[in-house]
This record gives C-alpha cells, sequence and structure tokens, in this order.
C-alpha cells in the first residue's frame, strides 16, 4: 500500500480525538521442507498477510484486525474503530473482523482431517459460547 492510504486510514481512526492510532501490516512468508530418510521429500510455501487497526482514547482500546486488502474493506475496518467509541452497546476491547465473500464468513480452521460439517460445529458451538458468555456479544 502507498503511505497515502496509511495515512489516510490513521486519519479516520483519530477523527475522534483518540490519544493513539496504528496500523500494523504483516506479511510472513515461510517454508517447510520435509525430509524422508534425510533427503527432501517436499517443500511448501506458505504466504500469510493480514492489516490491524488499534487505537486508544481515555484508556479504552479499540482492535480491527482482517485480511481483505480492499479499500472498502480497510476503510470501514477504519471507521468502525472510529465509530466503535460512540457506541456503548459493544464490549469496548473486542472487535474481530474476518475475510467477507458473498455474505458468507471465511475462517481458517487449522488440521486439515476434520471434515466440513466438523469445522461448522465447531464455530457454531464457539459463536454459542460467546453469545452466552455475555449479553454484550452480538
Amino acid at each position: 500500500m502507498q503511505k497515502a492510504t496509511y495515512e489516510s486510514l490513521l486519519n479516520i481512526m483519530t477523527s475522534t480525538g483518540c490519544d493513539y492510532a496504528e496500523i500494523y501490516d504483516e506479511k510472513i512468508v515461510s517454508k517447510v521442507y520435509t525430509l524422508v530418510d534425510n533427503k527432501v521429500d517436499s517443500i511448501k510455501n506458505k504466504i500469510t498477510k493480514g492489516i490491524s487497526f488499534r487505537s486508544i482514547k481515555d484508556g479504552i482500546s479499540k482492535f480491527v484486525a482482517t485480511n481483505d486488502y480492499s479499500n472498502e474493506n480497510l476503510n470501514r475496518c477504519a471507521s468502525d474503530i472510529k465509530n466503535n467509541y460512540n457506541d456503548k452497546s459493544r464490549f469496548p476491547n473486542l472487535n474481530l473482523e474476518f475475510e467477507t465473500k458473498c455474505d458468507t464468513v471465511s475462517a481458517f480452521i487449522h488440521h486439515n482431517e476434520y471434515s466440513e460439517e466438523k469445522k461448522i460445529k465447531m464455530l457454531k458451538d464457539a459463536n454459542e459460547i460467546a453469545r452466552n458468555y455475555s449479553n454484550l456479544v452480538s
């Protein structure tokens, strides 16, 4: 991203007069070498990208993280940080964003041995646990 894009996003985040704001943009490139009998059996490349937004105002910290780099989504995340200070109905330190496509949430769950049905059940169970924990979770 260009410097001007970061500056624009920071301006959105700080427009409420927050005490501190930061954007953390991360890209991790890794290689996994698998050896069998001291011989290279496979090499796997993995690239992980993500961006997070954090601000502090009057001692309250707000955080949003996403891997959707579209301009629309980045502006929405920065606006969520700004607008969340005025929204007292939301838990002050919990605001995570996942990449969305076609109105469905895509999340990566490790362990490929789990079936799609098991992964869906795990997410539904986690959702129910979070909602039962507090009426502030919506």
